[in-house]
């Protein structure tokens, strides 16, 4: 049985929403609603397993959010953008 859903609005950059019909529109993803709702699923996973992880092992010192920040950087690029930091 699918999950029961509700419309909302959003506001995105142009450039976001623009990209997200092209890849729509070209078959990239399902559709601009599903791939949304999947990636703020995803983004709620994360917290949840990064606040649990929190609350087993600590808050990292700024040591170890260093090493792991250049991990990361290393493994998705400088770029990759803060959500991923572990900081």
């Amino acid at each position: 049985m699918a999950p029961r859903t509700k419309k909302i609005t959003i506001t995105v950059p142009e450039e976001t929403a623009d990209a997200l019909k092209r890849a729509s529109e070209a078959g990239e993803i399902p559709s601009v609603s599903e791939y949304v709702a999947e990636s703020v699923n995803a983004r709620f996973a994360r917290e949840q397993w990064l606040k649990g992880w929190r609350e087993r092992y600590g808050t990292p010192t700024p040591e170890q959010a260093a090493w792991a920040n250049g991990v990361i950087d290393e493994f998705w690029g400088a770029d990759a953008g803060q959500e991923r930091r572990a900081s």
